[in-house]
């Protein structure tokens, strides 16, 4: 499976394609709780989950099979967040 994180079947992944690489990259995928985020204007809850491998860490929302967030560590210190709008 690619890096396709708005397909939640991603959460029972143990290996990860890098499209730009080739490589597959071994994950360890964590389920880290339910946290309230804003989808579209609005608060929802969502279950938050941790993808580790070599090199990266991205955090991913779901609320329910639906894709609504990630969050990565990005160059000098910030983090680089997409949300659904």
């Amino acid at each position: 499976m690619s890096f396709a994180y708005w397909n939640p079947r991603i959460l029972d992944a143990r290996q990860l394609l890098n499209a730009q690489t080739g490589e597959l990259l071994p994950v360890t995928v964590t389920a880290l709780g339910d946290e309230t985020v804003a989808v579209q204007g609005r608060q929802q809850v969502a279950q938050r989950h941790r993808i580790v491998g070599p090199g990266l860490q991205i955090d991913l929302w779901y609320a329910g099979e639906r894709w609504v967030a990630l969050e990565a560590p990005a160059a000098g210190g910030r983090r680089l967040r997409y949300e659904l709008m």
